[in-house]
């Protein structure tokens, strides 16, 4: 579809008739990221101290953890304060789940996902609508720190059960929802299959979309681009802008095969499909924390340490009202690298 037709009619045409809220917080978005380092601070101590007061609230959870932890989310004034909640792992948020989904939610309003499951047991968790148009605006800023637009066509390599499935309603889900993303210019193909003759038919559907960016696994990205490579492909001219490489560590060879077979930057995203984007990599090269939408502390035997060193991610999700994920472990690790 035009460019122009999704980002001028049927973006916000879809956002007034589902009363979806992402254009306006990417307006909030566009304001907040030039805060100062101070001004960051204060905006998520506003956002965890409202969060950990609706949790006690409405929470069993998170009402019997405050309790018998002796914590009054009222008297939580900093992150020190904070930092004595007790940390959630997976296993404990999987088996806890159904006391941790807030009680003044709707449940059948729940939009619920899945994680892969990379990182140990698969955990099926769920947002509410402006948790998941936060998400998708934090999405929309970091492309657009590239120069991608809404609707810009892009170029996607994923994995999807419904791909190889033999169960005829998991790939009736899957046609539906491609049929669904091609509306929005998002062209998706099967990262489970980088056979070479899979992959020449990705390079003529790359010249028939002329992509703006790629959404790629590091891995399926880097195979596609060796692939290229011995080819001899030459994909310049064609209008990309950049290749996006997630879920796995990007490293200097990847990142310099990845650029230069298909003639264009690579950037580096975190995240965790809990909480969506949780860093991602700007013109300057420099790896930035989407603090408006999660509180990141990196911690070693259940206590933080200091910026540089590396330890064990641990995340907040700030607008996720419905089922929070306080002091959530991930499972990962990294250090944070604090540069003004």
């Amino acid at each position: 579809m035009n460019t122009s037709i999704i980002q001028n009619i049927t973006f916000p045409l879809h956002q007034a008739l589902y009363k979806r809220e992402t254009r306006k917080y990417l307006l909030e978005l566009n304001e907040t990221q030039w805060y100062s380092k101070e001004q960051i601070k204060e905006y998520q101590l506003n956002k965890l101290k409202k969060l950990t007061e609706h949790s006690f609230k409405y929470s069993k959870y998170y009402n019997y953890l405050f309790l018998v932890n002796n914590i009054n989310p009222e008297e939580l004034n900093n992150f020190n304060d904070f930092s004595k909640i007790p940390l959630l792992s997976k296993e404990e948020a999987i088996a806890s789940y159904d006391d941790i989904i807030c009680e003044d939610v709707d449940r059948r309003k729940l939009i619920w996902g899945t994680t892969s499951g990379s990182t140990g047991v698969p955990f099926r968790y769920a947002q509410d609508r402006k948790a998941c148009d936060f998400r998708d605006a934090i999405e929309l800023r970091s492309r657009s720190w590239w120069g991608i637009k809404y609707g810009d066509p892009v170029f996607v390599i994923w994995g999807s059960r419904g791909s190889f499935s033999t169960i005829s309603k998991d790939r009736i889900k899957y046609k539906i929802e491609n049929i669904k993303a091609k509306l929005y210019n998002r062209y998706k193909f099967s990262a489970y299959d980088l056979s070479p003759s899979n992959m020449n038919k990705w390079i003529q559907e790359f010249f028939r979309i002329k992509p703006k960016s790629i959404y790629s696994y590091v891995s399926s990205a880097y195979f596609f681009a060796q692939h290229i490579l011995n080819y001899n492909v030459d994909l310049s001219g064609l209008g990309l802008k950049i290749v996006i490489c997630t879920s796995e560590p990007l490293f200097k060879k990847q990142r310099s095969i990845i650029s230069k077979a298909f003639n264009c930057q690579v950037v580096n995203e975190y995240g965790v499909s809990e909480s969506g984007i949780c860093a991602f990599e700007c013109s300057h090269g420099s790896f930035h924390i989407m603090s408006e939408n999660i509180y990141l502390e990196i911690i070693r035997n259940g206590k933080n340490i200091k910026d540089g060193e590396i330890g064990e991610i641990v995340i907040t999700q700030l607008n996720n009202f419905a089922a929070p994920l306080i002091r959530y472990h991930t499972g990962d690790l990294g250090r944070i690298r604090n540069k003004n």
